[in-house]
């Protein structure tokens, strides 16, 4: 894999300010240091906004940091965010304002901005595709046949990954204006996790309000550029199997097999990486793979049969374990 375009201090700020209606935003100093990117975070190749709030005393030092949402959990997001923001100045506040000074924003962590730029691009491809009713632009979008794409089982068209077998009410499809988390499997494949809200075709797009709903998407990039393999969405009605991102945090493994390098790719120097969804069990094991990346079968078999023996802890929602989907990357290195 090529080294990324990764810098340890990439960040910016946005959005810091107030509900409308409510106190302009409080200005920060000019010399507050900018957070570092959490080293794990950086190690997986994960980028993404996080969201904060911030308590802001009368003389302009912070009070509290809550981290509200991260690109991904146990990344390191949240120990960074809350450690460097707590160290934070802001402008002190008018003579008789003594109360504390409420604020939200954003810290961008990039990784590459040039391809996030370009994940982005073609979710914004897709919504524009789905809202016009182009079916056939929206399947333009789709990676078919690519070489370096083993896929267990042929992918349904992407209409029907987003949307369900059923055919509902026309809708379309308003993207959140943040990625909500960008994950870097490797040069050419890329895990996004990106917001919407479901609007009525022909109605004005919603004001936000309330949770979005989360596309989680894979792309590869090849001759036209980057193409989606695999999109999930919530279809309509009650969901009875959770994915990992958001408050869905990564289970842990309680059992691990190490893969088994292929004798054909270890003699032929071949290495990479291999990007499995999986769906977990209530009880935390391994029930159905899918390959979504590999460039060899060979090592793509290997992954498959070691993943298929790991167990993890149980996922709860509402204190009920429930089955999860979540994705496994495998690396094969030569020593």
């Amino acid at each position: 894999m090529r080294a990324l375009a990764i810098a340890a201090l990439a960040w910016s700020i946005a959005g810091i300010g107030t509900t409308e209606g409510a106190e302009p935003p409080v200005r920060a100093l000019t010399r507050n240091p900018p957070c570092p990117y959490p080293v794990k975070a950086q190690r997986d190749y994960i980028a993404g906004p996080v969201r904060f709030a911030l308590e802001i005393q009368p003389d302009g030092r912070v009070s509290s940091v809550s981290v509200l949402r991260v690109p991904a959990t146990d990344a390191g997001f949240e120990e960074t965010v809350e450690a460097c923001l707590a160290k934070w100045r802001f402008e002190r506040a008018p003579p008789g304002q003594t109360g504390l000074r409420h604020q939200e924003g954003l810290l961008h962590f990039r990784l590459d901005a040039k391809e996030e730029l370009a994940i982005r691009a073609l979710l914004e491809s897709l919504a524009a595709a789905w809202n016009a009713g182009n079916m056939a632009a929206v399947e333009d979008l789709a990676a078919r046949g690519d070489s370096r794409t083993v896929a267990v089982e042929a992918a349904p068209s992407l209409r029907v990954q987003i949307e369900g077998e059923n055919n509902p009410e026309p809708w379309s499809l308003a993207l959140e204006p943040e990625v909500e988390s960008i994950h870097f499997h490797g040069q050419n494949f890329v895990g996004v996790r990106q917001g919407f809200r479901r609007v009525p075709r022909g109605a004005p797009s919603p004001a936000p309000a309330g949770e979005p709903l989360y596309l989680d998407a894979f792309a590869i990039r090849g001759p036209q550029g980057w193409r989606f393999v695999r999109i999930s969405a919530p279809k309509p009605g009650p969901q009875d199997t959770a994915r990992v991102g958001g408050a869905v945090r990564q289970p842990r493994k309680v059992r691990n097999v190490n893969p088994r390098y292929p004798e054909g790719a270890k003699n032929r120097r071949i290495q990479g990486s291999v990007v499995l969804e999986c769906l977990l069990t209530p009880e935390g094991k391994v029930r159905d793979i899918t390959v979504l990346y590999a460039h060899d079968k060979g090592l793509a078999d290997a992954a498959v049969a070691a993943v298929r023996q790991w167990e993890y802890t149980p996922t709860l929602m509402d204190g009920m374990p429930v089955p999860v989907i979540m994705t496994v990357t495998v690396h094969f290195r030569l020593s």
